[in-house]
């Protein structure tokens, strides 16, 4: 189309003008657009504004719109034509156009409308001299992020009712109440005796508590007698004995050990070669007796399991999973935010009723809801999947869980956030009518209450970066495209009532809340596997009972760091490390067992790895040049501090010596204190300093004068 002049015969033709920043086009009366220009700055004398629209393809009826909208008079009711046969129309791109037409300073939009169409008068009122070439119709090009410069976008839907697949029926126009959010605010912290817990272990034990072991102790001992009295061959085991209190948290201490130090997987034997792991583990315990008690560890009687499994398949461990999460909800307040999540703890043992078996990286395992507080990652309440047969009827396995873990916080007005797993239109309606909480979440596009064209990405050639609204009442659906085209992220929120969208980030404001919130179950998970103490194992009670102490070590944690912030005297001084954390509670619960393993007779070798392990300084009766290699006293042998009766011992004078030498009677014959066990050399003889047993290989023989000068040297 060439350049029009004053005498070109456009009359007939032209009936007005639209005009934006940059470009003015002239229309004829079936609202087709003849031509485009661009007004350039230097001759009309009025400054562009930046970012202003630009041309698109649209329909005769479009652009009736567009006129209608300018000269705010009624649209036409004339049939749209088919898109085929149109030819190149203009349009506003943002849905508004009847706000965003630009004109030159002292120029109405109706004396714009008023020009006879003759491109002269167009010119003049516009204050263009000479009428330049027609303007290309190519598109400009947009940034990368173009919805974060301009805003949130809102998709206009066509109707205000718009029905789900099952017939529900959503609002395309927001409800009448202002924009808000859910109000409660609620400071998450320890609460009552975890107030005052700052030492590892007393944090530890508010939800491991002593109740708790004693428990555990006692259905072991029993398995162990039942054993003994059957005469198994594992009971003939000289370790194959009854454990008790300090024991018992000396093995725990070493299970922990072993996920701190990321050593869960080894087999026991490299565990306790101090080669490969240090000398804490041969200094608790022998590797033998830890393997008995893992394999023996029972956590309730046989006749409590036979009694009620038939209605309770987790009862071999229910009852100790029952009293770690009241521990946990007793001991700690939650926050006014709480995230729902699952995991499946690994497992790929028999025996197990409610195993579940999926296509993802854990393909074996038994399934664990959680719900977490969103600040401090604090495990507030957990339910195992145990099969679909526990559920109660027409209810579904999200649902239920939802339910139950919702449970110590119904009412508190707190907001709940929840995955595509568990999220349903249907589910964050019950949370507010019946519970009191409100709720956000993602949902899948599949459910049918929501339209079809939530999920479709081109609908309506969407950009990056718009939403498309829905609302049922309380509810909220959004579903929003990212700029970086990976997908739509569909939302069902109670919390955000009205249209709460817009927001400097270019993101509807309850995708930034549900950002923030999801990950706090990833979280907490993620902190408990960093030193799992998780062990292979096919009895799925000793699964539950490892990921129940990663879960109380996790929670001891977040209890001593809250603690130690709010009491501590310089504020340069610095909390403990979980991996110090862990370190000092392992220090802590092995120490008394260690004690009383120095007044046992073992090795010297063992007593004085213990010894470095309490950081306890040797003794100077013990010192020698070479301590480690000497066997120390076996059973029955005299210790440095076990003197024997005076009853048994004979003085007998020899040589005329200063110091009587002693012997024992012959029935009171033991061995050697410096001879291997396995030789179970036996002697009357002892030492006349120490009293310790001792053999020819291990004295020494002096006559008189070297004895007299000796005597005199070591006086001096």
């Amino acid at each position: 189309m060439g350049t029009p002049g004053p005498q070109d015969d456009l009359t007939p033709k032209l009936t007005g003008v639209i005009c934006t920043g940059d470009s003015f086009a002239t229309y004829n009366l079936d609202g087709i657009v003849e031509s485009v220009y661009p007004i350039h700055p230097t001759t009309s004398g009025h400054q562009v504004p930046p970012d202003r629209s630009h041309l698109k393809r649209k329909s005769s009826e479009g652009i009736k719109q567009v006129i209608d909208a300018v000269t705010n008079e009624e649209p036409c009711d004339e049939e749209e034509e088919e898109i085929n046969n149109e030819e190149e129309t203009w349009e506003d791109c943002d849905s508004n156009v009847g706000g965003e037409f630009w004109l030159p300073d002292g120029v109405e939009p109706d004396d714009v409308m008023e020009a006879t169409g003759n491109v002269d008068d167009i010119l003049n009122i516009l204050g263009v001299e000479d009428a330049p070439s027609p303007r290309k119709r190519g598109r400009k090009k947009k940034s990368r992020n173009s919805c974060a410069v301009n805003g949130d976008r809102s998709v206009l839907l066509d109707c205000d009712e718009i029905e789900g697949a099952n017939g529900f029926v959503w609002d395309t126009i927001p409800p009448q109440a202002p924009s808000e959010t859910s109000e409660c605010s609620f400071e998450s912290g320890p609460t009552g005796e975890a107030l005052n817990a700052i030492d590892p272990i007393e944090c530890f034990k508010l939800f491991v508590t002593d109740a708790m072991m004693d428990s555990i102790i006692s259905a072991t001992n029993a398995t162990i007698d039942e054993e003994i009295s059957q005469r198994t061959r594992r009971s003939k085991d000289c370790h194959f004995q009854p454990v008790g209190a300090d024991e018992f948290s000396a093995l725990l201490s070493l299970v922990i050990l072993s996920g701190a130090l990321q050593n869960n997987r080894l087999r026991s034997e490299l565990l306790f070669d101090s080669m490969f792991c240090g000398d804490q583990f041969r200094a608790t315990m022998p590797a033998s007796r830890f393997n008995i008690l893992l394999n023996v560890l029972a956590f309730d009687t046989k006749e409590t399991i036979k009694k009620h499994s038939s209605t309770n398949k987790f009862i071999p461990i229910s009852k100790l999973w029952n009293s770690f999460i009241d521990n946990c909800q007793k001991h700690y307040v939650p926050g006014s935010q709480v995230t729902i999540g699952k995991q499946i703890v690994p497992f790929r043992g028999h025996g197990c009723p409610f195993i579940v078996t999926t296509h993802s990286p854990v393909r074996h395992g038994i399934q664990i809801h959680y719900m977490v507080d969103n600040a401090s990652k604090f495990l507030i309440n957990s339910v195992p999947y145990l099969g679909k047969n526990s559920l109660p009827k027409d209810t579904t396995v999200e649902n239920f869980a939802v339910k139950c873990l919702v449970d110590p916080i119904a009412g508190s007005n707190r907001n709940v956030t929840m995955d595509d797993y568990f999220t349903t239109v249907s589910l964050v309606t019950e949370l507010v009518d019946d519970c009191k909480l409100t709720a956000i979440g993602q949902i899948k596009t599949n459910k049918k209450e929501l339209p079809a064209f939530f999920s479709d990405m081109n609908y309506k050639h969407r950009k990056s970066g718009s939403s498309i609204v829905l609302y049922a009442g309380d509810v909220m659906a959004v579903s929003y495209k990212p700029c970086n085209n990976t997908g739509l992220l569909s939302l069902v929120s109670t919390c955000h009532k009205g249209q709460a969208l817009k927001n400097g980030s270019g993101k509807p404001q309850v995708v930034l809340d549900y950002e923030a919130t999801r990950g706090a179950v990833e979280a907490f998970l993620g902190n408990c596997n960093k030193m799992t103490t998780n062990r292979k194992t096919f009895r799925w009670p000793l699964t539950i009972f490892y990921h129940m102490i990663d879960m109380a070590i996790q929670n001891s944690y977040v209890v001593y760091y809250h603690n130690f912030l709010a009491k501590r005297l310089d504020p340069k001084q610095r909390a403990l490390s979980k991996l110090d954390f862990a370190l000092t509670l392992v220090r802590q619960m092995s120490d008394a067992w260690m004690r009383s393993r120095l007044e046992t007779p073992i090795m010297s070798s063992l007593k004085s790895m213990i010894r470095r392990s309490l950081n306890i300084p040797r003794r100077p009766e013990d010192a020698s040049d070479n301590d480690e290699d000497t066997p120390s006293p076996q059973r029955g042998a005299a210790g440095a501090h076990n003197f024997i009766p005076s009853a048994n011992i004979t003085r007998v004078r020899g040589f005329a010596l200063e110091k009587d030498q002693l012997v024992l009677d012959d029935k009171s014959r033991q061995q050697c204190s410096f001879c291997n066990y396995k030789s179970r050399r036996k002697t009357r003889w002892l030492c006349g300093t120490c009293r310790r047993t001792i053999c020819i290989e291990h004295s020494r023989r002096m006559c008189i004068p070297c004895w007299e000068d000796y005597r005199n040297t070591h006086n001096k």
